[in-house]
């Protein structure tokens, strides 16, 4: 997924490999998952449970809401917010789109007249507007357990949304203090959490309240950011205790993981550690392993046999192809769009005393 804020913003490189972690929790899900599996849950709540997937999505909005928050502050610009998040969403989406259903799709797809199909071009273009999204093309994967061709695309859209509520938040000088962005996070984490109590009872709420529990996630990093407070190893220590806690006696209170999770992410986020140079120094591929990790999963199932193998064995080559796919992604993609990225105009020094400007 997109985290990160474009060049405009510098970081602690500890961001990075949250990111590269995030992207292989997701694709670790998905290999329990697009071979017909089950996928087992890491943190069980007794009103909800997280998998490794979600969990992965959660790090995701933790740190993008960290970030493109502080890329606001950098340059309160709605206009430059807006081209820095479309530099840093759109390219590699297009061309992933684009290769999927023009080059893949005619290759792999069982459907007579493929490229006539008016479900080919609905698929391009649902998905090249984000929402409303769709997972199929005609005839591709339709034999796999899971037809599906790429199921991340819905996570685009919330973090679009959120993008959105930032930018609104920020023209209307909400960002310039944390107290409102509290507010906000609060609103989303409740409404949330009541639907996911209710989901214990209606399953078909449990999309709604992911998606309004991610806002939520993204709003409390970007009031950590926009607040003077920073998260230390004692608030880190704190919130893993509480977490643990209340997994421990499984309380009803998920809502707990927006605080938690948002400590401990950006407690790890900004450290600097000695070994991220090393993981880092390729480029980030988090964003390209994300958006095509799905895609190249699905492959492996249908053409190589990898379902049936163990799942560790599928999630170590699904992360390895995933990474790569992601690296060439950034290096001939993502990296070049952001090199044109609006910066903010710095304000030319005064003239010495006695020089005349003109």
């Amino acid at each position: 997924m997109s985290s990160g804020s474009g060049v405009d913003v510098v970081r602690p490189q500890g961001f990075d490999v949250l990111r590269i972690v995030a992207a292989s929790m997701v694709i670790v899900s998905h290999a329990f998952i697009l071979p017909g599996g089950v996928e087992p849950d890491l943190l069980v709540f007794g009103d909800f449970a997280f998998n490794i997937g979600r969990l992965g999505v959660v790090v995701f909005f933790v740190v993008s809401g960290y970030l493109i928050c502080g890329s606001w502050l950098g340059d309160p610009r709605p206009r430059a917010f807006a081209e820095k998040r479309a530099r840093r969403l759109l390219p590699a989406l297009v061309l992933m789109l684009l290769l999927v259903t023009f080059v893949m799709g005619p290759l792999v797809s069982t459907r007579p007249g493929y490229l006539l199909d008016p479900g080919t071009y609905e698929f391009l273009l649902r998905n090249l507007l984000v929402f409303p999204y769709t997972y199929d093309l005609p005839g591709v994967f339709d034999d796999n357990p899971l037809p599906q061709v790429n199921g991340v695309l819905w996570t685009l859209g919330v973090e679009v949304l959120a993008y959105t509520l930032l930018g609104i938040a920020g023209a209307l000088g909400w960002l310039r203090g944390w107290k409102v962005l509290a507010a906000v996070t609060t609103v989303f984490a409740l409404v949330g959490w009541r639907l996911i109590a209710g989901s214990v009872v209606d399953g078909a709420l449990v999309p709604v309240a992911l998606r309004v529990e991610l806002v939520a996630f993204f709003f409390a990093a970007a009031t950590v950011r926009a607040s003077p407070w920073r998260p230390g190893w004692r608030s880190a220590l704190l919130s893993t205790v509480v977490l643990a806690s209340v997994l421990l006696v499984q309380a009803p209170l998920s809502i707990l993981l927006v605080p938690g999770a948002t400590v401990v992410v950006l407690y790890l986020g900004t450290r600097s550690w000695p070994a991220a140079r090393h993981v880092t120094r390729f480029g980030d591929p988090s964003y390209g392993a994300y958006i095509y990790g799905f895609v190249v999963q699905q492959l492996l199932v249908a053409y190589a046999g990898f379902g049936d193998l163990p799942v560790w064995l599928f999630s170590v080559v699904s992360i390895v192809l995933g990474l790569g796919v992601g690296y060439a992604s950034w290096h001939l993609v993502e990296e070049r769009a952001l090199r044109g990225s609006p910066r903010r105009p710095v304000a030319s020094p005064p003239a010495p005393q006695g020089s005349s400007r003109r």
